[in-house]
């Protein structure tokens, strides 16, 4: 696959920026409907309002991001942005990480942001939407 798909932001007509697309400029893409702007490639976000004639936002932005699932098969998950900071596939014990890891060398962990210089790990999907479910509750009113 050589982006995130079809309903991702930068085939939306709610995302904006410099003709054509400067990937060397990041600080031009934004979407008009959520007034915010793209923190990441828009060919790897998105929302449940992409490509939807609408004024109102519904749901939060997602990342979608790659990892490896079983027998090498890459897999492909949306996970909701956590307070409006983007989660990523990492490597465990890679940079970033504190302390030594109690995973296997190699092994894929969710990362996001939690404050400044601050960041959590999760070793599966449910981990990361559990803590993102309870936080983003804590937050609403972001």
């Amino acid at each position: 696959m050589p982006d995130g798909g079809h309903s991702v932001c930068g085939n939306c007509f709610h995302f904006e920026c410099d003709e054509p697309l400067d990937r060397q400029n990041p600080e031009a893409w934004r979407c008009s409907l959520r007034g915010v702007s793209i923190d990441a490639d828009p060919y790897w976000t998105t929302c449940d309002n992409c490509a939807e004639e609408t004024s109102e936002p519904s749901g939060p932005m997602r990342a979608v991001v790659g990892g490896m699932g079983k027998k090498g098969v890459p897999i492909y998950r949306r996970l909701p942005y956590l307070n409006g900071r983007r989660p990523e596939i990492v490597e465990s014990g890679g940079s970033g990480s504190s302390g030594s890891s109690s995973r296997g060398s190699g092994s894929e962990v969710i990362r996001v942001e939690t404050g400044e210089g601050t960041a959590e790990h999760f070793g599966s999907v449910d981990e990361y939407l559990g803590f993102q479910e309870k936080h983003e509750q804590q937050w609403a009113s972001s």
